[in-house]
């Protein structure tokens, strides 16, 4: 009979025919999107000796009969349907970790999908857990290592994140944090670590963490991910994100290194339940541009988006109107852009009035800035913020109205959900605002069909007439 035999964080393949070869390798392997750029890809030989590249990347070692454990679920699920027979070994050892003293006392409560999570972590011990951005998963991984008090690393996307990160950890357990990151390495308990750090690092610095959980795991590089978790001797392993999606068609290397989505609720659900705000998207809509075909997409961005008079007009106006009702955010990904359309609004519309002005915030700026502006923006003395930093990962507080001007395609299944729930956060405002930019030009006006299909995936999104047509395509 067939034998799975676990150990560590892979799976031997015991007994195993060629036909059994054959169902692992077809359920471990994807095709990597970049296949088709590689010398190497293609059907038949190039000699007598060599084969091409079929373009699949295989987590299946057939030489060594292995695969990774995050991949076991979906391999006993092929050889069930295959009517194979199979037995389960474990041969893992079971490490004790030492207890961490720490000051808990499970408040804030949580949510009810957030302890329904923290149960499937509980009962799975490896896994991601994927809920829309704004409800908690940050202080899901609190309450992971506040019941299970077991020694914690807590791998984030940025530097930028690592001070925010630590400062929560630190306000929630009482205790000193440690860090691996911006030029630091000290290891405590409770550690938080960037992945571009610690993926350079000796992981046997990492083997006393019973805990080792990854914040937004489909942001990070789907090899970096895998590099560090398969090297796991943790008793849990997790990832968290807001979008079971890869732009780069990576899942499998993410499912490998921490195993499959274990919980899952929709941005949708949870608007419909009211924990979060219900998002009124609509589209501005600018004059169609003409380029020819020698223009590239560095020149259609800077002529479309951040030198486009009208379409920095309309957004600058429509942030202005919102803001007598509400806190503003207007996102940019180009440092030439936000100071555009900052002048804009505080020069030409907003000339006379000293009380109502926009600030232009990036990531460059110094962190006592930031604080500075970003207290400002959540106490609701700044009404408009022009900024980057969504982009960057860094938590804003909630707000009224959110205006997409960065436009493009980069990461559109990633980082528009991400960027759209920022304005989604329970707030005073149980109907809030999003608008995009529907540019008509080469390249974007693609890019702009591709984030209406994303508005128009979700049910309780209300969307206006123009981006429903955009998004049927």
């Amino acid at each position: 009979m067939l034998k799975l035999i676990l150990a560590a964080n892979e799976v031997f393949v015991h007994g195993r025919s060629m036909r059994e070869e054959v169902i692992i390798d077809q359920v471990t392997r994807f095709r990597d999107p970049k296949a088709i750029w590689s010398k190497n890809y293609g059907d038949g030989k190039k000699d007598e000796d060599e084969k091409k590249w079929d373009g699949y990347r295989r987590l299946f070692k057939a030489w060594e009969g292995t695969f990774p454990i995050g991949m076991l679920f979906d391999v006993e699920m092929q050889l069930l349907i295959n009517d194979i027979p199979y037995e389960i070994v474990d041969k893992r050892i079971q490490r004790v970790f030492k207890k961490v003293r720490l000051r808990y006392d499970g408040y804030p409560p949580l949510y009810y999908f957030q302890r329904e999570a923290l149960d499937a972590i509980l009962r799975n011990k490896i896994g991601i857990i994927s809920l829309p951005t704004g409800t908690g998963k940050t202080r899901l991984a609190q309450a992971l290592i506040g019941e299970v008090r077991l020694p914690t690393i807590f791998f984030v996307t940025r530097e930028r994140l690592l001070a925010q990160t630590m400062k929560s950890f630190e306000a929630m357990f009482g205790c000193k944090i440690g860090q691996v990151g911006r030029g630091k390495m000290e290891l405590r308990p409770i550690t938080v670590a960037t992945v571009q750090t610690a993926h350079k690092m000796d992981m046997d610095l990492f083997s006393h963490f019973g805990i080792w959980c990854f914040d937004e795991v489909h942001h990070l590089a789907a090899d970096t991910v895998f590099h560090i978790a398969k090297h796991s001797t943790g008793e849990y392993l997790i990832g968290l994100s807001a979008t079971p999606t890869r732009e780069d068609g990576k899942e499998m290397m993410l499912q490998a290194g921490i195993g499959r989505v274990i919980y899952y609720k929709s941005t949708s659900q949870l608007i419909n339940e009211t924990f979060l705000a219900i998002p009124e998207i609509a589209a501005i809509e600018v004059d169609p541009i003409h380029f020819d075909d020698k223009h590239q997409y560095e020149h259609v961005v800077r002529e479309a988006i951040v030198h486009n008079r009208q379409r920095n007009l309309a957004i600058a106006l429509g942030a202005v109107e919102d803001s007598l009702t509400g806190k503003v955010y207007i996102h940019v990904n180009r440092l030439d852009h936000g100071p555009i359309l900052t002048k804009m609004i505080n020069n030409e519309i907003l000339s006379g009035e000293k009380d109502r002005r926009a600030v232009w915030l990036c990531g460059k700026d110094t962190v006592k800035k930031k604080d500075d502006v970003l207290h400002n923006f959540e106490s609701g003395n700044l009404k408009i913020l022009v900024s980057t930093l969504l982009g960057e990962g860094v938590d804003i507080p909630s707000m009224y109205s959110l205006f997409m001007a960065a436009g493009g395609g980069k990461g559109t299944k990633v980082t528009t959900p991400q960027i759209l729930g920022r304005v989604l956060r329970r707030s005073k405002h149980r109907v809030v605002k999003f608008t995009d930019i529907a540019d008509r030009c080469k390249y974007l006006g693609d890019h702009f069909k591709e984030r209406c299909k994303y508005y128009n995936s979700e049910p309780a999104f209300a969307v206006d007439p123009l981006i429903q047509s955009m998004g049927m395509g």
